[in-house]
């Protein structure tokens, strides 16, 4: 069972500036953490067609953000999430209203 976002802890830490440059470790669930990348099987991730998207797309990732300089380097897709770490080597600009879009506090741009 899934706790209410609102009483979900943040595991962001108070006061950093995550419009730094750095190296950073994000996860992207599905929605009510539904299996749509695949299975695992025997201990190994299959992915399925949805998966092979996710991957395909994410290995893009600096080609389609050429006004960043921004790097993947490990990833894990998984059947109902997605972990990687992202490195960017110039700071990224808020981009609504002094603040991101979708960061947990908003559902809409």
């Amino acid at each position: 069972m899934s706790l209410p976002r609102e009483n979900k802890k943040s595991f962001r830490l108070r006061g950093y500036d995550y419009s730094a440059e750095g190296a950073y470790f994000i996860t992207i669930c599905t929605y009510k953490k539904e299996r749509h990348f695949g299975k695992i099987v025997d201990g190994e991730m299959q992915l399925n067609g949805a998966g092979k998207i996710v991957k395909e797309e994410w290995l893009k990732t600096s080609e389609i953000r050429e006004n960043l300089k921004v790097y993947i380097d490990e990833f894990c897709v998984m059947p109902n999430h997605f972990h990687a770490i992202i490195i960017f080597d110039t700071p990224v600009l808020p981009l609504h209203n002094g603040r991101f879009p979708f960061n947990g506090n908003e559902t809409t741009p």
